[in-house]
C-alpha cells in the first residue's frame, strides 16, 4: 500500500493536521489526530489498510484485500473521511 502512504497528507489536506510517524514493534504506521467540537478524531495509515476513529469508539478500517485495487481503497476511505474533516464537528 505504497501509494497510501506517499500520498497520506492528501488524506489531511487541512492546516491543523499533519501525520507523526509511530514505531511499532513490527511495522511503522502514520497517526493524525484532531480534537473536534463534538468528537476526537485519530486517522491511522498503514502500509495495507487505513482507518479512522471517531471519539475513541468508532473505527472504521479500509483493508487491501477488501478492494480491487490501492486506488479504490484511497478513494473510498476519502469518501468516508471527507465530512469529517470538512465539517470540523
Amino acid at each position: 500500500m505504497d501509494m497510501v502512504l506517499r500520498r497520506k497528507d492528501e488524506l489531511c489536506p487541512r492546516d491543523d493536521l499533519s501525520f507523526e510517524p509511530i514505531e511499532g514493534t513490527r511495522e511503522t504506521y502514520y497517526r493524525a489526530m484532531f480534537d473536534r467540537p463534538s468528537a476526537a478524531l485519530e486517522i491511522f495509515v498503514y502500509t495495507d489498510e487505513a482507518g479512522f476513529m471517531l471519539d475513541g469508539r468508532t473505527w472504521r478500517v479500509f483493508e487491501r484485500p477488501d478492494f480491487p485495487s490501492e486506488e479504490d481503497l484511497l478513494s473510498q476511505f476519502l469518501d468516508a473521511l471527507s465530512p469529517y474533516l470538512r465539517s470540523g464537528t
